[in-house]
């Protein structure tokens, strides 16, 4: 499971920042170079709170969704409650911590449902992506300046 949780925060986090400085930088008349400057600063700062704290606090709203629905094994019962926790712990950091919140809890969702067995290594190698944008967005960056 925790190796599930890994992957779903690498996608959802990279999805995010990219998804944030978008919208955030919409207005902007240069967005490309806006966007670009400021997804590397913004992945490592929303990354590291995904990895840690989104994996925390996902682990704690399925055990409890567990908890709350073990004598009915109510699938959709599960998934309601597991959802408005997400929501909950997301809501701690605002309105783009729910964003964030919502995007891991969808992705970790898909994930489960694909009943697949992941292992350590691909885990690991999840940590590639937003490694991979982060420094791409560190080296192109420059060329726009």
């Amino acid at each position: 499971m925790l190796q599930r949780k890994i992957i779903s925060a690498s996608i959802a986090g990279s999805a995010f920042a990219i998804l944030f400085c978008v919208i955030v930088e919409a207005d902007s008349s240069e967005i490309l170079l806006s966007i670009i400057s400021e997804i590397g600063s913004f992945l490592i700062f929303s990354f590291s709170i995904t990895l840690i704290y989104g994996i925390a606090a996902s682990i704690l709203s399925d055990a409890v969704a567990w908890l709350f629905t073990r004598k009915s094994n109510s699938a959709s019962d599960k998934l309601l409650i597991s959802g408005v926790l997400h929501s909950f712990f997301g809501l701690l950091f605002f309105y783009f911590g729910l964003f964030a919140a919502l995007l891991f809890f969808v992705m970790d969702k898909y994930l489960e449902k694909k009943h697949t067995h992941y292992k350590w290594s691909q885990a690991a190698t999840s940590l590639l992506l937003p490694a991979g944008i982060w420094l791409l967005s560190i080296s192109i960056a420059p060329l726009f300046t």
